[in-house]
Formats: C-alpha cells, sequence, structure tokens
C-alpha cells in the first residue's frame, strides 16, 4: 500500500495553467514524459532567460522527477531506496527554497495552482523517503491551495488531479499512514476522487496524460481491474514509446492477461533492447519455450537482491515449472525447496502427479 501511497504526491507533476497552455510548455511536458530529458533542460532554459514565472519552476522539477523515475530503473533492487533518497534530497532542498520564496507573496490564481503543484510535488519528495509526516503535510497544503483555486474558478480542470487523488487514496490508506493522515486531518472519498482523475483525463489542459498515467496504476493495482487498465496503459505508450517504465509495464500487462500474440509483436519491435529480462523470461515460459526462459531465469535469479522480491519468487516458481514440463523432475525437485509456502505447494502437487 506504502509504494502506491507515493503516487498521491507524484500527482502534480506536468500540469499547466487554466486555460489553453502554450506550445513550449506542451512541448517541455511531452518531451519528459518521453524521456527526452536533453532537450526538455535545454528548452526550459532557453525559456527561463526570457521568462521567470513560477511556472518554470514547477515545470522544472516536473522534468526532474521524471529523470529521478528513469535512472532509478536500472539500479539493483537492494539498491533502490538508498539511490532515490539521494535523488530526492536534493529536490527536496530546491523545492524548499522555492516555497520560501513564494509563499508569502501575492499570487495570481495561476500562480497559486503552480505554488500547489509544487508543495505536491515536495510532499512526494518526502513520501520517497518515508517521511511519511512531511510528506501528508505538503500535501495537506497543496491541497488547500488547490481548492481555493477551484473555488474561485471550478473549471480549473487541472487543479483536479491532486484533490482527485488525496480523495481517492485517503479513502483506501491503512495502517501507519491512516493514522498520520487522520492526525492532519485528510479525509477522502474514492468515487469522488475517481470521478476527479476521470475529468482531468478528459478535459485536461495538460494534465490529462498525468490522469491517464495514475487512473492506469489505480486500475491495475488498487482496483485489481487489468482490464480496465490496459487501454489507459497501451494509449500512453503509444503516445510516448521512449517511456520505458510505461513500455514495460504495457509488456508485462500483456504477458499476465496473456495476450501473447501482442507481446511477440513488441519483442520483434525496436524497442527490444529496453524491455525488462523478467518480462522475456515469463513471456517464453508462456509460450512454452521452457529452454529460453530458463536461460534468461538462471541469468537474472543468480543474484538474490538484483529483483523486485515478488518479481523474484515468481521467476523462481516459472523456473522450476520449467524444468518440470522439460522432464528434469530431479532439478524441478531440488529448487522447489527454495519456493516460498505459496508457490512451494503449487509445485508439489506436479512433482507428486508428474
Amino acid at each position: 500500500m506504502l509504494k502506491y501511497i507515493l503516487i498521491i504526491l507524484f500527482t502534480s507533476s506536468i500540469i499547466a495553467a487554466n486555460g489553453k497552455p502554450t506550445m513550449i510548455d506542451k512541448e517541455i511536458i511531452e518531451l519528459g514524459l518521453n524521456y527526452d530529458f536533453e532537450n526538455a533542460h535545454k528548452l526550459l532554459s532557453e525559456t527561463f532567460k526570457k521568462d521567470k514565472n513560477l511556472k518554470y519552476y514547477y515545470l522544472y522539477l516536473n522534468v526532474e522527477l521524471l529523470k529521478s523515475i528513469q535512472a532509478a530503473e536500472n539500479i539493483p533492487f537492494n539498491e533502490k531506496q538508498s539511490f532515490k533518497d539521494s535523488l530526492n534530497q536534493v529536490l527536496i532542498d530546491y523545492t524548499e527554497k522555492i516555497i520560501d520564496k513564494y509563499e508569502d507573496q501575492e499570487l495570481s490564481l495561476d500562480d497559486k495552482f503552480y505554488l500547489g503543484s509544487i508543495y505536491g510535488l515536495l510532499g512526494r519528495f518526502y513520501g520517497v523517503q518515508k517521511s511519511w509526516m512531511s510528506a501528508f503535510s505538503s500535501g495537506k497544503e497543496g491541497k488547500n491551495i488547490l481548492e481555493e483555486v477551484v473555488e474561485k474558478d471550478p473549471n480549473y480542470v487541472d487543479a483536479y488531479l491532486l484533490l482527485g487523488m488525496l480523495n481517492y487514496y485517503a479513502d483506501r490508506m491503512g495502517g501507519v499512514t491512516e493514522f498520520i493522515a487522520s492526525i492532519l486531518g485528510l479525509s477522502g472519498d474514492r468515487k469522488v476522487g475517481l470521478n476527479y482523475l476521470q475529468k482531468v483525463e478528459k478535459n485536461g489542459n495538460l494534465a490529462n496524460w498525468q490522469a491517464t498515467m495514475i487512473l492506469s496504476e489505480l486500475y491495475d493495482k488498487m482496483e485489481l481491474n487489468k482490464f480496465d487498465a490496459l487501454p489507459l496503459i497501451q494509449k500512453f505508450n503509444k503516445r510516448f514509446p521512449n517511456n520505458t517504465h510505461f513500455f514495460n509495464w504495457y509488456c508485462y500487462s500483456l504477458v499476465e492477461l496473456n495476450m501473447l500474440d501482442n507481446i511477440s509483436d513488441m519483442l520483434n519491435s525496436l524497442n527490444i533492447n529496453t524491455l525488462s529480462e523478467a518480462i522475456k523470461a515469463s513471456y517464453f515460459h508462456k509460450i512454452g519455450n521452457y529452454e529460453k526462459s530458463n536461460e534468461l531465469y538462471n541469468n537474472l535469479l543468480s543474484i538474490n537482491g538484483n529483483l523486485y522480491p515478488w518479481v523474484f519468487e515468481k521467476g523462481k516458481y516459472q523456473r522450476v515449472l520449467n524444468y518440470l514440463m522439460l522432464g528434469n523432475l530431479n532439478k524441478a525437485k531440488k529448487l522447489s525447496e527454495n519456493l516460498n509456502e505459496l508457490y512451494g505447494k503449487r509445485v508439489q502437487y506436479f512433482l507428486n502427479n508428474p
């Protein structure tokens, strides 16, 4: 649950002002979403020389946030947290300086929107470090400012993104995060949250793609509805093909839903080198190429700690099944001793009834 609560504080990313966004704003945002950070920063730098508006501090933070996410993708799991902490501390320091500079100024409605969204980003950065009190405090500050924005202009659609996320997750939290949120007076409504996000996805100026990202996550991980999530993931991947996070997520979803003809086309695409080895191994397992699957799994599983724990455990399970299907019962039995209880019970049935 903690992993998905972090998305609350990612919600203010890459949102434009009310009304028609400039072509420059749109280009900066889309370059970042497509992981073209060099050109995004180049455009930001050129624009900032002419206009030192709060908006461009905000866009800079969003590009840096996406850059940090991409940078962490290939870091071994057991090193990810320390790597993320170091990156996020830099972003926290920078963001707090911006807030200190603007929080006591007389701001326009647009600048209030940006400041509220920057508070949301600050909360996200604290959330990555699991500093929950600071994370929720910043999120609440952002919520208060954005509620003021929509009170003055209910058609300021992009402001509903953070409000939608806070409503959704405040209704779905548990444990220590729910306790901290309750201390700060944060409460929510799941249906209201989803309605706000759907509104932004349909009518947002530049926040529509962010709403697509977040609704994908909610349907897939929280609502446990992969079939509703898939069209959104596919839509985002088609628009931003160089975003390796969504490319791998899309391919993973196809494998999990047994849409194997679709994934075979992806394997022949130009993006093959960006496809996770774990997804390839699972795909080959499902189409019956057990030797190729285990060739990949034996390499992936040789070092514990490189993969996410749930990917590691599932990989061990599928490797045992591969050996069973290849008729190597001795190897399957030996490796099954290292499976967790759930997967061990599943495999035992096949070992007893080969």
